[in-house]
């Protein structure tokens, strides 16, 4: 999408490299880099690690993560028929 905000690339508190975007209400998203070796939910699913996959999907709802949000999983799952 185009955007007229900001974007920045930073160290988190972390450590991680972190991606911040500013958004059209002036608040920032940010977008950390994964710890090596840890996958996505949906990386986890695709491997076949369904329990796995599970768990993540369940810590991100629980943190409001709109990537576990039902519409984001709907949109993704009729992408994928």
């Amino acid at each position: 999408r185009e955007s007229d905000g900001e974007i920045a690339i930073g160290i988190n508190d972390q450590g991680l490299q972190e991606l911040s975007i500013e958004g059209r209400t002036g608040e920032w998203q940010r977008y950390p880099q994964l710890p090596k070796g840890q996958k996505q939910p949906r990386e986890l699913l695709l491997a076949g690690d369904s329990q796995a996959a599970l768990a993540a999907y369940q810590a991100l709802k629980e943190a409001g993560d709109e990537a576990a949000s039902e519409a984001y999983l709907n949109q993704q799952g009729l992408a994928l028929l």
